[in-house]
């Protein structure tokens, strides 16, 4: 299953439960999500997929762990998680068809077609666990 979705610019002024998702945060850093969503918006069209199952979201995952190695390597950075390949089989595995216990969850963000950000979590029950942004 795959979901696109605008996100129109000021939808988190919107009465919903992504404004209430927003109260967890300081007022500085809601204002600091809204001014990054606004240059993500600015640059063109943003959606946000939630990819089922299948390659698309094994490529995604192995796209998340790279991108992320790159950001950990450029601050000086070590994870030992990450840098392991069985982390990455583990989530490839889970994520290319479903049947696994670790339900994996795969998002991306799209700006103009190019990946701007993903999500890697771990779901269980009522559960959800980020694992992974980058």
């Amino acid at each position: 299953m795959k979901l696109d979705v605008t996100i129109p610019r000021g939808a988190f002024e919107v009465e919903s439960d992504e404004a209430q998702f927003e109260m967890r945060y300081s007022k500085s850093a809601r204002r600091n999500r809204k001014r990054q969503l606004r240059r993500l918006q600015d640059q063109g069209e943003t959606t946000f997929e939630r990819l089922g199952p299948g390659e698309a979201a094994r490529d995604a995952v192995s796209l998340a762990l790279s991108l992320k190695r790159v950001r950990l390597k450029d601050r000086g950075l070590v994870s030992a998680a990450i840098s392991d390949p069985r982390t990455e089989a583990f989530f490839r595995d889970c994520a290319a068809d479903g049947r696994h216990n670790a339900n994996v969850k795969v998002c991306l963000v799209r700006t103009r077609g190019e990946v701007a950000a993903i999500e890697l979590a771990l779901s269980c029950r009522d559960r959800v666990a980020v694992h992974v942004i980058a």
